[in-house]
């Protein structure tokens, strides 16, 4: 009974499995807070095979600890597919990425008659947005404006007294005239 059990397994999973390989890319991704992180995974043939690949990649996260998928809890909602029909190929795209979402990523082909594949895996890490460099800007922003505004209101006061301050000084000035001609008048 047992050997039933090895030799079935090694049908299946035997030395047809050399026979292709699983390419995942990118290796490594960093991706903002928010963003969108896209990961690729293909099962390519070694040898010249004309038979279809009949299968299907899932993805995990952290090995097999954690299911990748639109469904699943901690992704629900933030993930598409995109798989090509032909080859065995899958992109996932994770979007809204949050902190947690941090993690190893692994695509997994299970090939009907070929044997399970697994790929490399794709690091990905997640910065935060910082909301301090945000509020910055905003307060940067905040201070143009008011310094923009401080020199067109000291503009357009001057621009208004200065008529008023060239009358002052002309009538000063007449004035001033008047006293001393006044003073160096017939004596």
């Amino acid at each position: 009974m047992v050997w039933n059990v090895v030799l079935w397994s090694a049908m299946l999973l035997g030395s047809t499995r050399t026979n292709g390989v699983i390419k995942q890319s990118p290796e490594q991704i960093t991706v903002t807070e928010g963003g969108t992180a896209q990961l690729n995974c293909s099962y390519i043939s070694k040898i010249n095979d004309t038979r279809k690949v009949i299968g299907a990649i899932t993805w995990y996260k952290d090995e097999e600890n954690r299911t990748v998928c639109n469904w699943c809890s901690g992704f629900h909602g933030r993930v598409r597919t995109n798989s090509s029909m032909g080859i065995l190929s899958q992109s996932v795209q994770i979007v809204d990425v949050r902190k947690n979402d941090t993690g190893k990523y692994y695509c997994r082909a299970h090939l009907l008659g070929r044997g399970v594949y697994l790929g490399k895996g794709t690091q990905v890490t997640v910065i935060p947005l910082n909301p301090r460099s945000l509020r910055w800007q905003l307060t940067e922003i905040g201070l143009k404006l008011a310094v923009f505004a401080l020199i067109n209101i000291v503009t357009v006061f001057g621009i208004c007294t200065w008529g008023t301050s060239r009358a002052l000084i002309a009538t000063n000035l007449a004035n001033s005239f008047k006293i001393t001609r006044k003073e160096k008048g017939p004596k």
